[in-house]
């Protein structure tokens, strides 16, 4: 298991582009856009806004070209991992302070062949 900070994805001509990170309040009067998942994430997110002084404003649940899609266009700011592949016309941002992390969980199948050493 691991536990990886949430970045958020803007278009290059957002005002955080150019930003080593930001705060998740400086983004507070942003729509919000983010891949369904598992767990609490919608919840976790809240929180955190809660956290920073503001409460969020719809969150879209969607697939990654509608999310990658919200960005380049300027109408949501997407909340990714840091592992997201970069796509033209958007700039990853990590969130100051990582108030989001994402739990990263591996497991193997009973019945995989065992890893060779090495």
């Amino acid at each position: 298991m691991s536990l990886d900070p949430v970045f958020c994805l803007v278009s290059v001509d957002h005002p955080v582009a150019r930003e080593k990170e930001v705060q998740l309040a400086d983004l507070a009067d942003e729509q919000w856009a983010v891949t369904p998942g598992d767990g609490c994430f919608a919840d976790c997110f809240a929180m955190a806004c809660a956290r920073a002084g503001f409460t969020p404003g719809t969150i879209y649940e969607t697939d990654v070209p509608t999310c990658t899609h919200l960005a380049q266009v300027g109408r949501a700011v997407v909340l990714c991992q840091a592992t997201h592949q970069p796509a033209q016309g958007l700039i990853m941002v990590p969130l100051a302070g990582a108030p989001l992390r994402w739990r990263q969980l591996l497991g193997r199948h009973p019945t995989a062949p065992p890893k060779p050493p090495g």
